[in-house]
């Protein structure tokens, strides 16, 4: 967003969208490169901990570009000791699989599923 801050992660669809209105002075974009393309993308909230919008491009899903994308968001939020956890809601089974695998822990397992079969409200955070 406009006035937001970014940090490049190099490396040789998450689907995590929020559309709540955010404070763009909190928010850190991380980006993900391989070579010169950018490979990922998420916005972290410096004051919530919130990590929404992450978004990896389909040609780089294999590449551990997730992986990176992720780590590089917790060795961040660590260094700055903004936040004492990352929290995010992922909308996907595929979602909350990967944010298993990368140390995230269910904080609620109480979802509603919408008429599209995306389940709402499940959060999940990562202590740093």
């Amino acid at each position: 967003g406009v006035g937001s801050n970014s940090f490049m992660a190099d490396m040789n669809h998450l689907d995590v969208t929020d559309a709540a209105d955010r404070d763009a002075s909190n928010e850190l974009t991380v980006v993900v490169n391989r070579g010169l393309q950018v490979v990922g993308c998420a916005s972290l909230d410096e004051k919530t901990g919130r990590l929404s919008d992450v978004v990896i491009r389909p040609s780089a899903r294999r590449s551990q570009a997730a992986e990176s994308l992720i780590e590089a968001v917790k060795s961040h939020a660590r260094q700055s000791q903004k936040v004492e956890k990352i929290v995010v809601q992922p909308k996907t089974d595929e979602g909350r699989a990967f944010f298993k695998k990368m140390g995230f822990e269910f904080v609620n397992d109480v979802g509603q599923y919408s008429e599209d079969g995306t389940c709402e409200n499940i959060r999940m955070e990562c202590k740093l």
